[in-house]
This record gives structure tokens, C-alpha cells and sequence, in this order.
């Protein structure tokens, strides 16, 4: 009996918890819920692309139009750079979204999943490492996150 307890428990500690599978639905669901996401934070910058050059045209109209027509002008600009803002305060919560989405996985995963989904540019560690050592106070915790940063970048 005692036998079979032993045996029972070492399977159980030796059981991978990948086994099952039932984390691979979550892991596709991630995936398609970041594409999505990414394009629609691609959709927004084309926006604020077409922005700034109407704002870019805008200006060289200001700077050869009639004093009459500046203040129409000028209204028209700081409209467009209103929409600006509230674009990028869009991105801003989209990127937060994703991050949040990412933080559901281990690293490894996370990892893949930045690449499955050619997100690099939007997601470098460095940054993450600036960022997350700017809101640590302590000494220790600041080491301690560019030790696992460093390890995370070099693997």
C-alpha cells in the first residue's frame, strides 16, 4: 500500500501540467484577440498619418492666406490636433490592453506570442525594463528586475 502511495505521488509531482492541453484554446484565443488589436492600432496610425498631413498642408495654407482666412485656418488646425490626442490616447489604451493580454502567460509564451504576432516594434523589452524600474522604489527590486530583464533579453 505504501508502495502505491509513493508511486501515486510521484506521478502527480512529476506531471506536467502542459499535458492536458486545455491552456492551448487560451493561447489561440490570445492570438486572435492581438491581431485584432493590432489592427486596429494600425488602422488608428494610418488615421493619424492622414492627420498630420492635413495638418502639414494646413500649415502652408496658414502661412500664404489671407489675414481673414488665418483664424479659420488656425480653428481647423486645432481641431485636427485634438483628434490627435484623443487618437493617441486610443493607441494608448489599446497597447494597455495587449499588455494585459500578454501578462496572462509566462514568458516564454508571451514571447512567442509577440513574435507569432510580429508585435516587436510595439513591445520591447527594454522599454518594459525602463518603465517597470521607474516605478520601483527600492534598490533590490530595481536589481533584482534588470537581472531578469538581462536573462530574459539574452535568452
Amino acid at each position: 500500500m505504501k508502495a502505491f502511495i509513493v508511486i501515486l505521488i510521484a506521478l502527480c509531482v512529476s506531471a506536467d501540467v502542459s499535458v492536458s492541453g486545455n491552456w492551448v484554446k487560451g493561447l489561440y484565443e490570445a492570438k486572435q484577440q492581438l491581431s485584432l488589436l493590432d489592427t486596429k492600432y494600425e488602422e488608428i496610425l494610418d488615421v493619424e498619418r492622414q492627420i498630420h498631413d492635413k495638418i502639414d498642408h494646413a500649415q502652408l495654407d496658414y502661412e500664404n492666406a489671407l489675414p481673414s482666412a488665418k483664424s479659420e485656418i488656425a480653428e481647423k488646425m486645432s481641431e485636427m490636433k485634438s483628434q490627435i490626442v484623443s487618437l493617441h490616447a486610443r493607441k494608448t489604451r489599446i497597447i494597455g490592453v495587449m499588455k494585459k493580454i500578454l501578462n496572462k502567460f509566462p514568458a516564454e509564451y508571451k514571447e512567442r506570442l509577440i513574435r507569432e504576432v510580429h508585435l516587436e516594434q510595439r513591445f520591447n523589452p527594454v522599454d518594459d525594463l525602463l518603465t517597470s524600474t521607474l516605478k520601483m522604489s527600492s534598490k533590490k527590486a530595481v536589481k533584482k528586475a534588470v537581472k531578469k530583464a538581462l536573462k530574459a533579453a539574452l535568452l
